[in-house]
């Protein structure tokens, strides 16, 4: 079976039940536990860690001004808290193509030529 990247609750569920060799109701409650856990540990502590993978965490934002396009007024915003999900170094790592890596060595270069002076249109012939 070729490898479909999982869109939806029920893919992931197939997924993770194949690849752990689980029958997909365990692999449901697993996952709901997991998040239970996450959402539990994120309103107790702030933040909830997902070795490997990242962290979870609460951010309280401070209230700003921002400009309305349309009518010229600036306007206050509220104070929020939003959640922000912060991505592990590891897991990057991963993902992203080492950026620590030489790459090819790099060419010298020549300086750019100096621009000309602009001259003057030139003028049609009649």
């Amino acid at each position: 079976m070729a490898f479909r990247i999982p869109t939806t609750r029920v893919d992931l569920l197939r997924v993770l039940s194949a690849k752990a060799d689980v029958s997909q109701t365990k692999a449901a409650a697993v996952w709901d536990a997991m998040l239970a856990l996450a959402r539990d540990g994120v309103r107790a502590s702030g933040s909830f860690s997902f070795p490997g993978l990242g962290k979870l965490e609460r951010v309280e934002r401070k209230p700003r001004r921002a400009y309305n396009i349309v009518t010229g007024k600036r306007v206050r915003l509220a104070a929020k808290t939003d959640l922000v999900f912060r991505v592990s170094k590891l897991a990057k790592a991963a993902i992203l193509p080492d950026a620590s890596r030489p790459e090819a060595p790099a060419q010298k270069s020549r300086p750019a030529p100096k621009k000309a002076a602009a001259r003057a249109p030139k003028r049609r012939r009649r």
